[in-house]
């Protein structure tokens, strides 16, 4: 560990003890823990091999997602059908361990085609959490946009896909709050559509949740290069920071970069720049959309992007639906299918890491804590970015 790192990671130990409690839960000190990086623990290999609840036998470690690790394992009872484990990496914090729970409860709640689907969950004999999911064969879409920009059309029925997704979750009082392409999974169905899958709910806003009541204090979670406005100010981050969202995925599949990147190293100016160039709007960058993109679509896509949630759709489905009618106007014949999906999907499993990509990429990366004080106070080294950044001045679930 550097010393910049250890630093980094004294600094939220102390921020952490000095914010102020939340109005119905606290935040205990020890809830960042997981600031860097850590090493794959000894209990994930031993656990290569293991059959757990006499049925699901564990092949090998494919990623990690919010706090767990993530296996892909094969399911005894149904004929070694492929299945993803995600199991609870650390036990002894109880933020995590709720947040855990709660992404189960999420999917418990969501029943759509296109959110990955939990299939079952149990404990480990050391009593750690784990939830079997659904294994989803196919590209995310950072691998997608890795490989090419995705026309207007396809990108238009990705969009409209997530849209519904991610709005089903709004109707069951769910925020997802980590919407990035590592976190869209494209599935190839036959004749070369794709089925959209979201994943990954570890860092899930729960309304009403069964597990642990909600705070209403100002606490702010996602990926920073992802984050909404509201979200790098520590305001409420609701269904409309999501339309926001889902306008930079919108941005980034049709040009391969985001709407707004600054090019600033320091870990201390990064949010900073990326909150002034929202605040400067989507105007500028949007010169740089694609020539096929009807008039209609920039109108659209521009609006999802303005700074003032009051200004977006405030319904992401009607976002997403009104965005592909404008790109869809354009053509005679019904929405194309996508030629090369099945092709070329290397059969890219159900990974939620974070590729690397262009120079307009998240770095590589594990969750990254932040607390803010009266201001937004940013911590962390830009190469330790790309993970789940916690803008926190009074803690909520």
């Amino acid at each position: 560990m550097s010393k910049e790192q250890s630093d980094i990671k004294t600094h939220i130990y102390d921020s952490a003890a000095q914010s102020s409690p939340g109005e119905t839960e606290t935040l205990p000190k020890t809830v960042l823990p997981s600031a860097l990086p850590p090493n794959e623990s000894k209990s994930d290999s031993a656990l290569i091999g293991t059959i757990l609840q006499n049925r699901y036998q564990i092949e090998k470690k494919i990623g990690d997602g919010g706090f767990g690790s993530v296996f892909l394992a094969r399911d005894n009872r149904l004929v070694d059908k492929a299945v993803v484990i995600k199991i609870l990496e650390r036990n002894d914090n109880e933020w995590v361990g709720i947040k855990f729970q709660q992404e189960r409860e999420a999917l418990s709640r969501i029943e759509h085609p296109g959110v990955v689907g939990i299939q079952d969950a149990g404990e480990l004999l050391d009593g750690r959490p784990f939830i079997v999911m659904q294994f989803v064969k196919g590209l995310t879409l950072r691998e997608a946009v890795q490989q090419s920009r995705l026309d207007a059309r396809r990108t238009a029925d990705i969009a409209e896909q997530i849209a519904h997704a991610v709005g089903s979750a709004h109707e069951q009082g769910i925020l997802h709050r980590d919407l990035k392409p590592e976190n869209i999974m494209l599935q190839p169905l036959v004749g070369g559509r794709e089925q959209v899958k979201v994943i990954d709910f570890g860092i899930a806003k729960v309304r009403e949740s069964r597990v642990a009541e909600s705070s209403t204090g100002l606490f702010s979670a996602g990926t920073l290069f992802y984050m909404p406005p509201e979200s790098l100010q520590g305001k409420p981050y609701t269904a409309a920071s999501e339309v926001f969202v889902l306008a930079v995925l919108v941005y980034e599949m049709l040009t391969g970069m985001r709407p707004f990147a600054p090019s600033v190293e320091s870990p201390l100016l990064f949010a900073g720049a990326l909150l002034e160039m929202q605040k400067e709007g989507a105007a500028i960058p949007a010169n740089k959309l694609p020539a096929e993109l009807p008039e209609a679509a920039r109108n659209i896509l521009i609006k999802a992007l303005a700074f003032e949630p009051a200004a977006r759709y405030d319904n992401i489905i009607e976002f997403g639906r009104e965005f592909a009618q404008a790109v869809n106007k354009n053509y005679d014949a019904p929405p194309i299918e996508n030629p090369g999906l099945a092709r070329t999907a290397p059969g890219s499993q159900f990974v939620p890491s974070i590729p690397s990509v262009s120079s307009n990429k998240p770095p590589k990366s594990r969750a990254i804590f932040i607390v803010a004080g009266l201001a937004i106070l940013l911590l962390g080294a830009i190469g330790l970015a790309g993970g789940v950044w916690y803008l926190n001045r009074t803690p909520s679930v």
